[in-house]
């Protein structure tokens, strides 16, 4: 949402969703780079490998080892980074969601005037920060039902990695249908995190809060 008007013409809900907006922008633009420089730095990574392999090749031609053999550890040690660094950076983008969606409820506070924080419900996460919206603030989320559904999905992956487990419990498995249809999840269980992945989580999060300001602004728009 966007608007033509000065800010000192804009009601409260008005300033709140302006201003909130563009804080979400600037979050997943943030996200969008650092996943963008994650992909280059792998690239950079194989990419300086084979030369080097190439290179080896082309200057020992009758040697006993090859190139690949020369360089097996530089390869290894690159899959590894592949491997780990996009589990690295969902947990890194799950956190500022858990932090964005907090600070978005201790404002929506002040917005409607309460002396309740998140702090003072149960749960935790985007589970009480959901509540908050919910409970205290009165904004019904009903219409957001399925990507809450797909967040808790990810909420579970989260949790597991967090742990530093790569495997998620086989009772829990039933409620990731959609992450194991996309390949983040194995049929066996195992998470397999690609930068694709982050990528698609951080625009579900980009999707879900912003409809989720909308709602809040709508809520305290009708009480003006």
């Amino acid at each position: 949402m966007s608007f033509s008007r000065p800010l000192s013409d804009l009601s409260p809900s008005e300033l709140f969703c302006s201003r909130w907006f563009d804080g979400l922008f600037w979050f997943h633009e943030r996200a969008t780079d650092v996943i963008a420089a994650s992909e280059q730095l792998i690239q950079k990574e194989y990419t300086a490998i084979k030369k080097g392999i190439d290179e080896w090749d082309e200057k020992n031609p009758n040697h006993s080892y090859s190139g690949f053999e020369i360089h097996e550890n530089d390869l290894f040690g690159a899959r590894k980074l592949e491997e780990d660094l996009p589990s690295a950076l969902f947990i890194q983008q799950y956190g500022q969601f858990e932090r964005l969606y907090d600070a978005l409820c201790a404002e929506s506070g002040e917005l409607f005037h309460t002396t309740l924080r998140t702090a003072d419900l149960s749960d935790k996460g985007i589970h009480r920060s959901r509540k908050f919206v919910t409970k205290v603030l009165s904004v019904n989320l009903d219409s957001l039902n399925d990507q809450w559904q797909l967040l808790q999905q990810y909420s579970i992956v989260r949790g597991v990695l967090a742990h530093g487990e790569m495997e998620v419990p086989e009772n829990k498995l039933n409620g990731l249908g959609h992450l194991r249809k996309n390949g983040m999840i194995t049929p066996q269980g195992s998470i397999t995190v690609k930068t694709e992945d982050v990528r698609r989580f951080v625009r579900l999060v980009y999707d879900s809060l912003g409809s989720v300001i909308q709602l809040i602004g709508d809520r305290k728009k009708s009480s003006e």
